[in-house]
């Protein structure tokens, strides 16, 4: 977990789906399971989904422009790691 404020487990209890890819690490798993089993949070219904959309677009988000920042900044970040990783290798 990152940081001393969320519980060791919280990603695994929040984050939880059937048929999903576990990354988490030993520590947190380990949490998880000496907790009581919790039912899995994901996937969301529909619903519930198109609602945070229209929260967010009723304060105000654009999401297309939310969805390209971030399509552009990952595609820097990813060039300038790239970059990097060719210059060390010279």
């Amino acid at each position: 977990v990152k940081g001393d404020n969320l519980p060791a487990d919280y990603y695994i209890r929040e984050l939880f789906a059937p048929h999903s890819v576990n990354t988490a690490p030993l520590g947190t798993i380990e949490a998880y399971l000496a907790k009581k089993a919790t039912a899995p949070k994901l996937p969301l219904e529909d619903a519930e989904i198109n609602g945070y959309f229209t929260k967010l677009k009723d304060c105000g988000f654009d999401m297309q422009a939310v969805y390209d920042s971030l399509l552009k900044d990952g595609l820097e970040a990813f060039e300038k790691a790239f970059q990097d990783m060719l210059k060390s290798i010279e």
